[in-house]
């Protein structure tokens, strides 16, 4: 695959539209109460879509070292990146965070609300979950944006410092695991903190550097089918061999697979990752993250219907995948269209109004 942005786009919207499925066929069976039974042949692989997320994180500390150039140009970098970071996300978990406070008829705590509305919440261990469901993630993605411009200028992108923070930020995820690990509370909170997924965003821009190294080099298609084979490899044994353990330090594992499936997919010409449908679902992954446990509790009833029908297990799931995948994607393409592309909109001219009025000559007193 070629290095220029275009290709580069398809192969990070291939990605974030894998993630955003693999999640979401994750809760199809995990979020109804009672749980649904997965198909045994693929349960494994089902059951370890939370993982989806490790993938949506290693993407994004990619994608900040991508366009990070673009922030530094406009000679306004942490300006540029914050204001764009904000209106890429605010305006659509607002929603959400707005939809649950209308579902249980203004009923919330002060506290959550105003935690949640600061995008802070990942701070604090009472308020991490967030107020919108799913939208826990949000808050590890702020405080990760909050400290990647300082990470970004003290790495300056070198392969070795940047190996010795993914080290730091390991022994920082385990040594917070120790942490008041016999209090039920902490451990929530453990499942969820920055400070469990911040190897995970590293490991995120140690792929970016190292795909940087490798797209020009004349075997770089060999490198990223070696690449993608042995990040699919261990995402498997995962699955299939080791215990499933959700959101520990173990995301750091998770997260250099997705890592070499990462520089995998942006060496090697791998067609899928330039699909259209692929891409499209890459385009609105973030709508469909915030919706699909939302539209699963709309369709929990019927989920249930489907599989008290006497059908085999697999076709049962199949289908309950494809109603929730179905009405979730009408959902998220409405938000995004009518939400996410005019809240980058806004953010673009807030920035330009802002740039202008600081260049503004000084007027002589």
């Amino acid at each position: 695959m070629t290095g220029n942005s275009k290709n580069r786009l398809a192969f990070l919207d291939g990605l974030r539209g894998l993630a955003a499925i693999y999640v979401l066929a994750y809760h199809v069976i995990m979020s109804p109460q009672p749980p649904l039974a997965a198909p045994d042949y693929i349960g494994p692989v089902i059951q370890f879509g939370y993982s989806g997320v490790v993938l949506f994180f290693v993407v994004s500390a990619f994608s900040l070292c991508f366009t990070m150039p673009r922030h530094e140009a406009t000679r306004q970098p942490l300006l540029s990146f914050a204001v764009s970071r904000f209106f890429r996300i605010a305006p659509l978990f607002y929603v959400l965070v707005g939809y649950q406070v209308w579902r249980v008829h203004g009923n919330v705590d002060p506290q959550s609300l105003l935690a949640s509305l600061s995008l802070l919440f990942n701070l604090s261990p009472a308020f991490a979950a967030s107020l919108a469901w799913a939208g826990w993630t949000v808050g590890a993605e702020v405080l990760f944006y909050i400290a990647f411009p300082a990470i970004y200028a003290a790495s300056g992108l070198k392969l070795s410092r940047l190996s010795v923070f993914v080290l730091v930020g390991v022994a920082i995820s385990l040594s917070f695991w120790q942490y008041r690990a016999d209090d039920p509370a902490m451990r929530a909170y453990h499942l969820r903190s920055i400070l469990t997924f911040l190897p995970t965003f590293l490991i995120g821009m140690l792929s970016f550097v190292l795909w940087e190294k490798g797209k020009n080099s004349p075997h770089r298609e060999k490198w990223g089918l070696a690449a993608l084979a042995a990040g699919v490899t261990i995402l498997l044994v995962r699955s299939y061999v080791i215990p499933r353990l959700v959101f520990s330090p173990w995301c750091a594992v998770d997260a250099a697979a997705y890592g070499l499936i990462l520089i995998g997919a942006g060496l090697y010409d791998f067609r899928i990752m330039r699909a259209r449908a692929l891409r499209f679902y890459g385009k609105i992954s973030y709508s469909v993250y915030l919706w699909h446990t939302v539209v699963i509790f709309w369709l929990m009833s019927e989920l249930h219907r489907i599989y008290g029908i006497a059908l085999p297990v697999g076709l049962k799931y199949s289908a309950c995948f494809v109603l929730v995948l179905a009405v979730t994607t009408a959902i998220a393409y409405g938000t995004y269209r009518i939400i996410e592309q005019p809240g980058e909109w806004l953010g673009k001219r807030i920035f330009a109004r802002l740039r202008l009025n600081k260049q503004a000559p000084v007027a002589a007193e």
